[in-house]
């Protein structure tokens, strides 16, 4: 399941507000699990790196649409 389809499950179960949250959240874990392989093996590139830019994207379109 790809990103978008998950965001949208996760609205419609939990509503945009938990969501938003949530979004933030896993923005996070992500950026903390990037920083770590980044720092382990001397490298940029990662899977988490994408759902951490991913999830914080859409985090900020979020809290910037219910402002």
């Amino acid at each position: 399941m790809y990103n978008p389809e998950l965001f949208e499950r996760m609205v419609n179960k939990f509503g945009i507000e938990k969501t938003t949250e949530f979004a933030e959240m896993v923005a996070h874990m992500y950026d903390l699990l990037h920083g770590d392989v980044v720092r382990t093996f001397k490298s940029g590139d990662s899977e988490y790196g994408y759902e951490h830019y991913w999830w914080k994207k859409k985090y900020e379109e979020l809290k910037s649409e219910n402002k």
